[in-house]
């Protein structure tokens, strides 16, 4: 090819020219650029990543949670972690809403929250919360509610608390005054607003983190089963697992949902009294979804074994949060009817087949069982060493050995 030739080689005729190396960086490069060019595409957002990018339809752009093969989920359009019900703006606002928060006082309260310490309201001792279910329990025997602690009833049901109703924003005083005539609210509501869905926020959260050490329990209650009772059953444990991790993640994500209706960018020129019928809405889902995962918490963190009662009473409680956790959905968008706002729709998944979202319990029913055949294979190789060894031993003594044997088996 001389100078000056205006000549362009196609990809194929341009791999002819390379070794293999060169035409593995080839392709390395092309495959960067092909994703970085191109909207539709996003590399996973995994860490230590995997290598892989995720392509969406075009109908799908607005607002879409996707998940990679190798199982790690994210939003799609701000590459953050997922965040439904909420939009990313909204996840903006509540980022802003948080830096732009002073530094938390240093009184006896603060230090106990960050302990996870509360005060029993009867009682006035303090108790550590170690689960991560919100229904609380002191030594006096005083049911209590972690997150405004308020003092409940003895009955908790999925669908209520007895005497008790605390995710509800109420602004002291302040609720019929409304907005101020350039359309702000008034600084003191902002900051008990904001207050009150951030300590919801922050205690989800931790309930979150905490209900991680359910995964050993759950595996446990398995294993002892595990070799006589249905494996239908055995797989809706599993299932209850994967949904109280996903709709708690859903459930703290809604408190900024609520925070977020009242800020300037999602009220649609609507009244207050507009806005506060539809959260009054949003929060009757809320509130029934909060008390459902509560439940489904409680019975997953029995040390109760696994019975065909509890396995029914386990499926009914999977069923209520799926439920309101679709409700909520509904609610949202209801709210955002002739609006620009979207969010990635709620899938509904109430089967006894798990897909198992969280890693460290993926198969860990094939684990226990390929554990149980080692094991018998470790016993059944121990048992013929002993027949083996037989030969060499008294024939009295080896009549003794075959008689403990014979009991073991037994």
């Amino acid at each position: 090819m001389g100078r000056g030739c205006n000549l362009k080689f196609n990809e194929t005729q341009l791999v002819q020219f390379l070794d293999p190396e060169q035409r593995a960086k080839y392709s390395k490069v092309l495959l960067e650029s092909f994703v970085e060019d191109n909207n539709r595409v996003k590399w996973c957002t995994s860490s230590p990543h995997c290598g892989n990018a995720i392509m969406v339809l075009p109908t799908e752009l607005s607002q879409i949670e996707v998940r990679c093969i190798c199982n790690h989920t994210f939003c799609f359009t701000c590459s953050g972690e997922v965040h439904s019900p909420c939009t990313c703006q909204m996840i903006r606002v509540w980022n802003r809403r948080v830096e732009e928060k002073k530094e938390h006082d240093k009184t006896v309260e603060a230090k106990m929250a960050k302990m996870n310490l509360r005060e029993c309201p009867k009682c006035g001792a303090r108790v550590e919360r170690v689960s991560g279910c919100n229904l609380m329990t002191c030594r006096c025997g005083q049911h209590f509610c972690w997150l405004c602690g308020g003092a409940t009833g003895f009955s908790h049901t999925w669908e209520t608390i007895e005497g008790h109703q605390c995710g509800r924003f109420n602004a002291k005083g302040l609720s019929e005054l409304g907005f101020e005539q350039d359309g702000k609210e008034l600084p003191e509501e902002v900051n008990q607003r904001f207050e009150f869905y951030h300590r919801r926020y922050d205690a989800h959260v931790q309930s979150c983190k905490l209900e991680q050490n359910l995964i050993p329990v759950v595996k446990k209650k398995i294993e002892k089963v595990i070799d006589y009772e249905s494996e239908f059953f055995l797989q809706w444990y599993c299932h209850g697992l994967e949904k109280l991790f996903e709709c708690r993640k859903i459930l703290t994500w809604s408190y900024i949902f609520c925070f977020c209706l009242y800020e300037p960018e999602f009220r649609c020129n609507r009244t207050r009294s507009e806005i506060d019928s539809y959260r009054a809405l949003f929060e009757n889902y809320q509130q029934g979804m909060e008390s459902a995962i509560e439940c489904l918490s409680k019975v997953l963190e029995s040390h109760d074994p696994i019975t065909p009662a509890s396995s029914k009473n386990l499926i009914s409680m999977i069923v209520a949060v799926d439920t309101r956790c679709s409700g909520i959905y509904d609610s949202i968008n209801e709210i955002f009817q002739n609006t620009d706002n979207r969010i990635s729709p709620y899938k509904r998944t109430t089967e006894g087949t798990s897909t198992l979202l969280v890693k460290p319990v993926m198969n860990f029913m094939e684990e226990i069982k390929k554990e149980r055949k080692v094991e018998e294979m470790l016993k059944k190789q121990q048992y013929d060493n002993y027949d083996n060894s037989l030969e060499e031993v008294d024939p009295e003594e080896q009549k003794a050995i075959l008689q403990s044997i014979s009991k073991n088996k037994k």
